[in-house]
Formats: C-alpha cells, structure tokens, sequence
C-alpha cells in the first residue's frame, strides 16, 4: 500500500508539468498563430572622442605666432563631427586662439605654459590633450624668419627652381615636375649660432624630402638634412667640393621611431645650436647633442664650418611627380658681421650664374655635367 502510494505521486506530478508545459507553449502563440521574436537589443551607448598621436611641444621667440590644426590629434569612434576649445594655463606666456580646428598660439613673454585642447562630440563626450609651449625671450640680436605657409602670400619669400610649388591647407607642396630635375624653394640670409626647426614630410613613399643649408666654408659647403631615404631614418651629410660628393656625418644619422616618413606624415625637427652644443630632435627625442668644439669630419672642426649659413633650400627629391611638404620652417640666429643689406629672403646681388651650374650640379647628380667649367656631383641621393 506504502508502495502504491509512493509510485503515484510522480506520476501525477510529470503529468501536471507536461501540461502546463503545453498550456505556456500554446500561451506564447498570438492570435495568429505565429511566433513573436525576442524584443531587439539597446543601441550601444555613445563612446567618447580619443587622442590620436600627441600635439607637438613648441619653442618659439616671443612675439611669434604658431598655428596648428588639431583634427588629426583625435578621434571619434562613433564617427561624429568634433567641435574644439582651448585654453593657456597662463594667458601672460601664451594666448590662443581657435578658428574651427585650427588653434594659434601667441607667444607673449618668456616662460612657459600648458595648452589644453579639448574635443568634444555631438554627444557630449570630450577628449583632452596638452602641449608645453615655452617662449624664448626676444633678443635684439636675434634675426631670421619663420614661415607657417598660411597664404600663397608666403610664395614670395622663395625662390622656386626645377619644379611647382603650392600651398594647400597651410601645407607647403614642393613637387618634382621634370624628369631627372629637383625641385628646390630657397631664400637667402646670413646668420651664425642659427637653429633651424620645421615640421616636414613627404606626401608619397617615394618621395624624399631634404633641407640644404649653405655655408661659407670653402670646401664643405652644404649641410644636408633628409628623411625619407633607405639607409637612414634620417641622415646628416655636408658636401665635399674638393672630392665632389656628400659625405654622411654618422654621428648625426640613424634610425628612430620619432621620425614618422611614411606618406602624408610630418616629423618636427631641431637642427643647430644649443649653447655649445649641435643638436638634432625630433618631436620630443633627441637624436644627438655634441659640443660644437669636439665635431669633426675627415679630421676638419666642424665648427668653422657650420656656425655660418647664408642659404636654405628645400627639396623634393624622390621620384617624379613626388613631393616633399613642410608645415612650417623658422630659422633664426645672429645676424653676421659680414651680411650686407638685403630685402628678406632676397637673392643677394653677388650671387652669379655660374654657381647656378654649380647648384645644378650638386642638386642633381643624375642629370648631364653642367657646361662653363662647373662641378659635377657624382654622389647618390
């Protein structure tokens, strides 16, 4: 009997539960009979904007203004359209101002001050980033230029050979047009104790970009600066006249990852000067810093040789078609004793047509030797 009452129980209990089984399978059926899906799921929340690279640290001489576009220093992962403010942390050392994307730094007195950009999404979201400016004082002795290309108006400062020049987006295009031929934007000057600093690039992966400075010394009579070539990140050479050829200076090349050279990237780079030092940086890394006093190449002090530059050019010299662009370029120094008046960036008279072969020369060493007794450069770009 215990037995009978123990076996029933069960069986009553699966029965019930197969009912009400089909009683909640009949129940999630509508009225006509077909199956309601599962409600679709939220839209994912709004993800905020996100930094992209680091917004360059600036030092510039009071007085100076600096403008940077800050599009490319952010994100937006949902894809919206960022709207951007500024601010100094102090408004004595450097003011700004944003028109858009584009933020310009004024640099007021000597010091040093954070600029603090933030970017914001249609959804309210904000990103931020800050970039040390400091301001060099002003000195009465201090000359030179700074070119931030906002305008073709800058165009009239340089002098163009060899290829097309423009400028798109406050972006200097300097673009080989001419089989075999460089192109080249110079303007003349006269400085010692200089220091160049420029945000430059190549606007193919096949281009090269180089900055040739001139100086006075009879037998080494250029300083090369280029990226984008295949030995080197970046490479430091000065041309030997008596040997008619570069000769790279390997102290000053080598491989870094603060060199950004692939197609469309701009590197900030420092060249000249620091006190007693010769130094290149870029970005934020030091290359190399050496006392001027200790330099040398071939045995020859390579102070003599560098304190005095009178020229700069800048050159696309990749492949055809191929263009090499600079953000901005400053080059500021002392003027030298031996500069004689001149309108800025001019020609200086005494320059003849015969160094013009010699320029040819060096400048493009594939091309056929210049005639009227000239030098010809047999090294490789």
């Amino acid at each position: 009997m215990l037995a009978e009452m123990t076996w029933s129980r069960p069986r009553h209990g699966l029965a019930a539960a197969a009912v009400a089984l089909v009683s909640i399978a009949l129940g999630s059926c509508g009225g006509d009979g077909d199956p309601q899906g599962p409600p679709p799921p939220p839209p994912p929340p709004p993800v905020a904007p996100v930094p992209a690279g680091t917004i360059p640290a600036q030092v510039v001489t009071a007085g100076l203004t600096i403008t940077v576009d800050v599009t490319p220093f952010f994100r937006d992962p949902d894809g919206g359209t960022l709207t951007y403010a500024a601010a100094s942390s102090d408004d004595a050392v450097v003011s700004v101002a944003l028109a858009g994307s584009d933020l310009t730094m004024t640099a007021v007195a000597a010091g040093t001050a954070t600029v603090t950009v933030t970017a914001t999404d249609p959804d309210g979201l904000a990103a931020t980033q800050s970039v040390q400016i400091t301001v060099e004082p002003e000195d009465d002795d201090r000359a030179g230029f700074r070119d931030d290309f906002a305008t073709r108006a800058s165009l009239a400062d340089w002098n163009v050979r060899g290829g097309t020049v423009a400028i798109v987006g406050g972006i200097l295009y300097v673009t080989r047009s001419e089989a075999g031929q460089v192109a080249v934007a110079e303007r003349w000057f006269d400085l010692t104790s200089w220091t160049l600093r420029t945000r430059l690039g190549r606007a193919e992966s096949l281009g090269v970009v180089s900055v040739y400075l001139d100086t006075e010394d009879d037998r080494y009579s250029i300083l090369d600066l280029s990226i984008g070539i295949q030995s080197y990140d970046y490479r430091l050479r000065v041309f030997d006249s008596q040997q008619e050829n570069f000769v790279v200076i390997s102290d000053w090349s080598g491989y870094s990852g603060a060199i950004h050279d692939g197609a469309g990237e701009l590197t900030d780079f420092t060249l000249g000067y620091d006190g007693e030092d010769f130094i290149g940086v870029a970005g934020d890394t030091e290359l190399f810093r050496t006392p001027i006093s200790e330099a040398s190449i071939n045995g020859t002090p390579l102070h003599p040789i560098l304190d005095r530059v009178t020229r700069i050019r800048l050159l696309s010299r990749g492949s055809d078609n191929t263009s090499a662009i600079f953000d901005w370029v400053e080059l500021f120094g002392i003027e030298s004793s031996a500069s004689t008046t001149q309108a800025p960036g001019a020609r200086p008279a005494a320059d003849s047509s015969a160094k013009d072969l010699v320029d040819e020369a060096i400048e493009n060493p594939e091309r056929p030797a210049p005639t009227r007794g000239a030098s010809r450069n047999t090294s490789k770009p």
